[in-house]
C-alpha cells in the first residue's frame, strides 16, 4: 500500500468510446499513480471502466519498489553466505523458488487484497460527501425576509412553470405550509403575436395582479429550468404594474417581496408519491409540485423527511453524480445518520404539527424513536390533542400502562360488534373490551336484544369494571420458545399460534381451520377438521404442537444459546461487530441476532472491509432458511455461509 501504483490505458474500445466529455475521461491514463494518492472515489471510476472493458488496469510495485522489496524481505533472510560453488548453485535455485512464491502467490493476492482496500477507501469516502450533501440540503434553516427576522413568517406563493398541459400554476400556502388558493395560468409565458394569444396573456396577467394582490405573497417562487428566467421577467412585470397602478392595494410585506429560485428535483419525488396523495387528496401533480416548493422553502427538513416513509422516496433525489456506485442501503443508512442528527439538533414542535400533518415527518428521526413507534405515537397524540408537558408522551404518547388502564377509570371505546346480549369495543390504544347487557342501561330488563340500542360504530364513555390480564400478559414472563394458541382477529375459521422470541418480541403464524360446519355458533366454535400453517397440513392441535411447534421451538433456542449470539438490536449488534472486527482486523467478524422488524427471523451480521452487511435468517420447524436453502442446523449453516462469504 506505501509503494504500490497504479496504470490505466484505454483498450480499443475505450480509445472509440472514452472522449473529453466522457466520465471516464480523466482516468483514461494514469501513469504509475501512488495507491496513498487515491483519495476521493476516482478508483470506483477505474474499476467501473475495467469491468467495461474499456480500460486495461494494472497494480503492481515499480522495478526498484520490488527489487528492494525481494533483497530485503527474501534474498537477504534465505541465501547461504557462503561463497563455494555448491552455496551459489543452490541460492539460485533458491531465487527461482522465491521469485516464484512471489510472483505466483504473495503479489497476485496482495493485489486483490489493495484493489478491496482502494473499493472501500473510495465508497467510506464517497458515502461521507453523500452525507454532506444532504446535511447542507437539510440543515438550512426556513427562508426569511432578512437575514435577522426570527419573528415573522413569509406567506410564500410558489410557482411551477408548465408548457401549457398543465399550465403554469401559482398556489399560495400560509405560514404552515397549507394551500389557501390555486391559480392555473394557462396563457402567461406565451411569446406568440397572434392577438388572441395576446388577450389570453393579458387576461392571465390581470388574474396573477388579482392574486398577488389579495394575497400579499413576501416570496414568489420559482422552480429552475430555461423557460423560468422568462416567467421571472413576467412575474416582474406584474409587480411593477401592482405598484404603478394599484399602489394603495399594496401592503407594506409587499415592499419586500423578491422571487427565488427553488429546485424542482425533490419536489417532482413528492408529486410522484403516495403520501402526496394521501397529504393533498384530489390535487393535480402540479399543485402537488408546488406545494412542495414551497414547503421545502418553508421547513426543509419536515419537507425532506416526508420522503422518508415506506416508500423511501428519498433514495431517489440524486446527490452526488457517483452516487450509483453505492447501494440503496448504504445511502439510506446515511440519510437516517444524517436526519437523526439534524432532527434531533433542531427538535420538533409536536403543537404545531398535530395541526399539520406533515410537519411530522421528522418525527422517526427522534432518538428512540424510528418509523413503527413514531407512527404509533402520532395517532395517540392525534387523540390526545394538545401536549403541555413531556410527561404526557409517557402516560398518552406511547401501546396502555397501569395507570392509564385500571379499574374504575373512565374510557373511550367505539363500538365494533353486537352480539345478543353483548357488545365488542376497542379501546384507543387498540386493546379488546366487551360490554354486557346488564351493565349497559339501569333498564337492561327492558332491552330485548342489545342490537336495539348499540350499533357499529357507537362511542360510548365507559367505566372500566374488570381487566382480565391473563389474556394479554401471558407469555410476557415465559421463557423463550413458550408458545401459545389463541382465537384470532381473522374470524371463527382461523386461530392463531404466538410463539415468544425473545422478551418483547414475538411471532404470530396463523391457522387456518378446514372442514368447519357453518351451522350455527355451536358448529363454528369446534376445531376444524384440518389445521394448516403455510403450506404444511395438520390433523388436530397434538400433531401442530409434536411437528411445528416442539422442533420450532426446539430451533429457536439452539439459536439463542449459539455461540455467535448477541443480544440486541441491529444497532447495538453492528457496534459490538466492529469492536470485534478492530480486534481481528484480517478475520471476517460475525454474529446473529433478532430481527425485532420482522418477529420470527433471525439478522446474520457480517464485516469483511468497513461496513457491516446484513442477511436474514428464517425459523422454521424443519430449520433454519438461508439464502433460499433450508439448513437441518446452525453449523452446516454457518459452514455453507463462510464458503460463500
Amino acid at each position: 500500500m506505501e509503494y504500490a501504483v497504479v496504470t490505466t490505458s484505454p483498450t480499443p474500445d475505450g480509445k472509440i468510446a472514452i472522449d473529453s466529455f466522457h466520465q471516464f475521461a480523466g482516468v483514461k491514463w494514469l501513469c504509475e499513480k501512488p495507491l496513498s494518492k487515491f483519495e476521493d472515489a476516482q478508483w470506483l471510476l477505474i474499476q467501473k471502466a475495467e469491468e467495461q472493458k474499456l480500460l486495461e488496469v494494472t497494480v503492481k510495485l515499480p522495478e526498484k519498489s520490488l527489487n528492494t522489496f525481494l533483497h530485503k524481505y527474501f534474498y537477504d533472510a534465505y541465501f547461504s553466505k557462503n561463497v563455494n560453488r555448491w552455496a551459489q548453485q543452490w541460492n539460485a535455485q533458491r531465487k527461482l523458488i522465491m521469485n516464484d512464491a512471489f510472483n505466483g502467490f504473495l503479489l497476485p493476492s496482495m493485489e486483490r487484497e489493495a484493489r478491496l482496500l482502494l473499493t472501500s477507501r473510495a465508497k467510506n469516502w464517497l458515502l461521507t460527501e453523500y452525507g454532506k450533501v444532504l446535511w447542507n440540503k437539510v440543515s438550512v434553516g426556513p427562508y426569511r425576509k432578512k437575514e435577522d427576522d426570527m419573528d415573522s413568517e413569509p406567506r410564500v406563493m410558489a410557482c411551477c412553470w408548465g408548457p401549457c398541459s398543465p399550465a403554469t400554476t401559482f398556489v399560495m400556502l400560509d405560514s404552515s405550509g397549507e394551500v389557501l388558493d390555486v391559480l392555473y395560468t394557462g396563457s402567461l409565458t406565451l411569446r406568440s403575436q397572434n392577438a388572441n394569444d395576446q388577450q389570453s396573456k393579458k387576461d392571465d396577467q390581470q388574474r396573477l395582479l388579482k392574486f398577488m394582490t389579495d394575497h400579499q405573497p413576501h416570496v414568489v417562487l420559482g422552480a429552475v429550468n430555461l423557460s423560468c428566467t422568462r416567467l421571472k421577467d413576467d412575474i416582474y412585470e406584474i409587480i411593477f404594474k401592482m405598484v404603478e397602478e394599484n399602489p394603495r392595494d399594496v401592503g407594506h410585506g409587499m415592499d419586500e417581496l423578491s422571487i427565488v429560485y427553488g429546485d424542482e428535483s425533490l419536489p417532482r419525488l413528492y408529486e410522484n408519491s403516495r403520501i402526496s396523495s394521501d397529504q393533498l387528496p384530489g390535487q393535480s401533480g402540479i399543485v402537488k409540485r408546488a406545494v412542495a416548493l414551497g414547503r421545502h422553502l418553508q421547513n426543509p427538513l419536515a419537507m425532506v423527511a416526508t420522503l422518508c416513509g415506506p416508500g423511501k422516496e428519498i433514495l431517489s433525489w440524486k446527490l452526488s453524480p457517483l452516487e450509483n456506485f453505492l447501494t440503496a442501503d448504504e445511502k439510506y443508512g446515511m440519510i437516517e445518520q444524517v436526519m437523526v442528527d439534524v432532527t434531533n439538533q433542531l427538535g420538533l414542535d409536536v403543537n404545531l404539527a398535530l395541526s399539520h400533518e406533515w410537519l411530522f415527518g421528522p418525527l422517526q428521526f427522534i432518538s428512540g424513536l424510528g418509523p413503527r413507534k413514531a407512527a404509533s405515537l402520532q395517532r395517540s397524540l392525534a387523540r390526545l390533542g394538545t401536549i403541555f408537558t413531556r410527561k404526557n408522551f409517557e402516560t398518552h404518547g406511547l401501546g396502555e400502562t397501569e395507570d392509564t388502564l385500571a379499574v374504575g377509570r373512565i374510557v373511550q371505546a367505539t363500538v365494533r360488534r353486537v352480539l345478543g346480549n353483548r357488545a365488542i369495543c376497542v379501546l384507543e390504544s387498540g386493546l379488546t373490551g366487551m360490554i354486557m347487557k346488564e351493565d349497559y342501561a339501569d333498564d337492561w330488563r327492558d332491552i330485548v336484544e342489545l342490537s336495539d340500542r348499540l350499533h357499529e360504530g357507537d362511542i360510548l364513555t365507559c367505566k372500566i369494571k374488570s381487566i382480565q390480564k391473563n389474556r394479554y400478559q401471558f407469555l410476557s414472563d415465559k421463557d423463550p420458545g413458550e408458545s401459545v394458541i389463541h382465537p384470532s382477529s381473522r374470524g371463527p375459521s382461523h386461530l392463531t399460534l404466538t410463539l415468544k422470541v425473545y422478551d418483547g418480541v414475538y411471532a404470530h403464524k396463523d391457522i387456518v381451520e378446514g372442514g368447519k360446519e357453518h351451522k350455527g355458533i355451536t358448529s363454528l366454535l369446534r376445531i376444524g377438521k384440518t389445521l394448516k400453517i403455510g403450506e404444511d397440513t395438520f390433523e388436530d392441535l397434538d400433531e401442530v404442537v409434536d411437528r411445528y411447534i416442539d422442533p420450532l421451538a426446539s430451533h429457536l433456542k439452539a439459536m439463542l444459546s449459539y455461540r455467535k449470539f448477541r443480544r440486541g438490536n441491529k444497532k447495538e449488534v453492528d457496534e459490538l461487530l466492529r469492536i470485534e472486527k478492530a480486534e481481528n482486523p484480517t478475520r471476517t467478524a460475525y454474529c446473529s441476532g433478532i430481527s425485532h422488524e420482522h418477529p420470527g427471523s433471525f439478522i446474520l451480521t457480517y464485516i469483511q472491509n468497513t461496513n457491516p452487511h446484513h442477511e436474514y435468517v428464517g425459523l422454521y420447524p424443519k430449520g433454519f432458511k438461508f439464502r433460499k436453502r433450508m439448513f437441518e442446523d446452525i453449523d452446516h449453516l454457518v459452514s455453507y455461509f463462510q464458503r460463500h462469504i
